[in-house]
Formats: structure tokens, sequence, C-alpha cells
């Protein structure tokens, strides 16, 4: 191999090793990001399951018998069909109260899309949240708090 080759050789080398980065990351992430929406959608569905046997009385009690963790790092949201607020559960800190309250109005074009991201009032996560409609014509909306995958980007 000739110097010139070598000249040519090295940052081609290194360009590849820095294009194989990006993409093992991009691959990372978009794993961790099916690994959570998996996570939310397992609760939507323990949710929903206790929404149809009982109704929101159901759905509360199916709550309250959460850990304290599970229930201080999950949402969950019933509208009526009648487009009224029939369940709001949060995280009891007002931070959190104040981020997600803005869910509970009708009239929000962010809760309609399938899968809402949501900054947290905690420092590096996000609310991660999705919605069904339920057998009575009620939407629920169903999420917990997830890590900001923003900040492995930077």
């Amino acid at each position: 191999m000739n110097d010139n080759s070598k000249l040519v050789a090295v940052p081609l080398v290194a360009l590849g090793i820095v294009i194989g980065f990006v993409i093992a990351h991009f691959l990372f992430m978009h794993q961790l990001s099916a690994s959570e929406r998996g996570a939310v959608r397992a609760k939507l569905d323990a949710c929903r399951s206790a929404y149809t046997h009982a109704g929101v009385a159901g759905l509360r009690e199916y709550i309250a018998a959460e850990s304290y963790f599970e229930r201080e790092s999950s949402f969950v949201e019933v509208i009526d069909a009648d487009k009224k607020l029939a369940m709001f559960h949060t995280p009891t800190t007002q931070g959190e109260v104040r981020v997600l309250s803005p869910l509970a109005s009708p009239n929000n074009l962010v809760a309609k899309q399938e899968w809402i991201h949501i900054p947290s009032s905690e420092t590096n996560m996000d609310w991660t949240i999705t919605k069904t409609t339920l057998p009575d014509g009620s939407v629920m909306f169903v999420g917990r708090m997830t890590e900001d995958h923003r900040l492995a980007v930077n």
C-alpha cells in the first residue's frame, strides 16, 4: 500500500466507524422507544379490562391496588361519550398535575394523536401516553413516565 492510498483509507475507515455508531445509536433508541410503548400498551390493556368489567369504580380499584411507585409514575384519564371527564388519575405531585391536566380538555388537539409525548415536570423525564376508544364510546388515555431520549441524542 503506498502513502497516497493510506491517506485515503484512514479517513474512510474513520467515517465508516462513525456511520456505524450513528446507525447503532438510532437502532438502540428505536428499540428503547418500542419497549416503552409496549409497557404503556400493557398498562392500557390492564386499565381497559378493569374499566370494561366494572366501570370507573373498577378502574379506580385497579389503580388503588397498584404499588406506590406505579401510581406515581402512571397516568389514566377517561372522557365519556358525552365528552365529560369521567376519571383522572395522575401522580400527586403538583408539577405533574399541571403538566397532565390540559389533556383533560376535549378540545385538546394533541389528545387526538395515537401516541403523545409530553415533557414531565421531573428533569430528564417524559410522559408517553396512548389512547383507545372503549365499548361504551368513552376514550381512555393511559401513560407512564419514561426517560427523555432527546438527551441521548445530544
